[in-house]
């Protein structure tokens, strides 16, 4: 079951909710298991619910027992619908289809996204068996520098024609501007092709990311 919470009791759930989020097979995307989020930025993230009209945060039930936190945003413009936590302590595929229900009669129409960890299976699973069409996969790699954050979004080359070497250098220049402007980490969300250039100048791959989307 699910249930919206208020400012007054969500509190009460964040420690288990947090620990849950350590765990990529039991949690979604963006993930504080990259070794680069605090538990901090978790509790500030949480709090978004209670500060912003477009930001909502549910607790999943059963039989009485709170077994996670799930919280969505909506941009009514767009009609995108996108959870940002969404950690279950079991039956993470149930929960999921639940969600997926719970969406459809508010939002119809909206596209809802949903990102997970290779290896959270029960949200793969379930997202295969609603028609979730899986729109992108890619690797997840993270580096530390210093101060503030940077995330590479993506890499286009003329006439899609790949060529590492170009590549690497273009990665080597990004990565010295960024320890020119004081950033402490970089996210970069790549593809198998890209990957040997990426490892190359030290970004640590933490997982396999699959993005789904499906209309309610």
């Amino acid at each position: 079951m699910l249930r919206q919470l208020g400012k007054d009791e969500y509190m009460q759930y964040l420690d288990s909710a947090y620990e849950l989020t350590l765990d990529m097979s039991r949690s979604c995307y963006p993930t504080y298991a990259d070794g680069l989020k605090t538990r901090e930025d978790f509790d500030a993230h949480a709090a978004r619910p209670f500060q912003r009209d477009d930001y909502t945060m549910l607790l999943y039930e059963e039989d009485g027992e709170a077994l996670g936190l799930i919280q969505f945003y909506v941009w009514d413009d767009d009609r995108y619908v996108q959870p940002d936590i969404f950690c279950i302590k079991r039956d993470y595929g149930r929960a999921v289809r639940e969600f997926v229900e719970y969406l459809h009669m508010r939002f119809p129409g909206y596209e809802l996204h949903f990102g997970v960890s290779r290896t959270n299976t029960g949200a793969v699973e379930a997202l295969e068996s609603l028609d979730f069409e899986r729109e992108e996969v890619s690797l997840g790699g993270v580096l530390r520098f210093v101060d503030g954050s940077m995330e590479i979004f993506g890499a286009d080359f003329e006439n899609d024609r790949f060529n590492a070497e170009d590549f690497r250098t273009l990665m080597v220049r990004a990565l010295n501007q960024s320890k020119k402007d004081g950033m402490k980490d970089m996210t970069f969300f790549h593809e198998n092709e890209t990957h040997p250039a990426v490892e190359s100048v030290g970004i640590r791959t933490i997982d396999t990311y699959y993005g789904h989307k499906l209309t309610l």
